[in-house]
């Protein structure tokens, strides 16, 4: 399985999780097609809490840095 291109927007992300999910609740699919949607899936959750987590970390620090001193 390919890794997941960390340049994909989180919505490009989103939307790839999406498709993969319709797929795996198909029931005309093999269980080995189902695993490989499954793993597919996972990767693509991973990407999408990382970039969440990035983003959560760039928000802090802009906040820090525009918080006006007394």
């Amino acid at each position: 399985m390919k890794k997941i291109k960390e340049d994909k927007s989180l919505e490009k992300l989103f939307s790839e999780l999406d498709n993969t999910v319709s797929k795996l609740e198909d029931d005309n699919i093999s269980l080995d097609e189902m695993i490989v949607l499954f793993e597919k899936g996972m990767k693509l959750v991973k990407a999408c809490d990382e970039k969440l987590k990035k983003s959560d970390i760039k928000i802090k620090k802009i906040l820090t840095e525009s918080k006006i001193s007394d």
